[in-house]
């Protein structure tokens, strides 16, 4: 929906803005106020998120790319996990979430902690 792709939008601001960061630092302030933007923009970005999915709950889409957004940015990876967690609870042969799920848990490694709460 609409909100899905405003929050992937905002996303993809976020990312075009750390790939500057990383080739344009020329001072700690400039960087400073361009790590400020990103946060920013991701908290913008969270919002819609999960606006999208108080409108469609199970919009593979937008629990995916939620999730996506919440683990690349390590923003918050036991909501991603719950996300995704929902996502193959809706489909579970759906192939890019089970590798999505995947590449959570492989991130995550022997957390056992975070395994036993899943």
């Amino acid at each position: 929906g609409v909100m899905n792709n405003l929050a992937s939008l905002l996303e993809a601001v976020a990312e075009t803005t750390v790939a500057n960061d990383n080739t344009l630092v020329s001072s700690k302030s400039k960087q400073a106020n361009e790590e400020g933007a990103v946060h920013g923009i991701l908290r913008d970005a969270a919002r819609l998120y999960k606006r999208a999915l108080e409108e469609d709950p199970e919009s593979l889409e937008t629990l995916c790319n939620y999730a996506g957004m919440l683990q690349e940015y390590a923003l918050d990876e036991a909501k991603a996990a719950e996300l995704l967690a929902k996502a193959l609870s809706i489909a579970p042969s759906n192939v890019p979430v089970m590798v999505n799920y995947g590449v959570l848990m492989e991130d995550w490694g022997d957390n056992q902690e975070v395994a036993v709460k899943l």
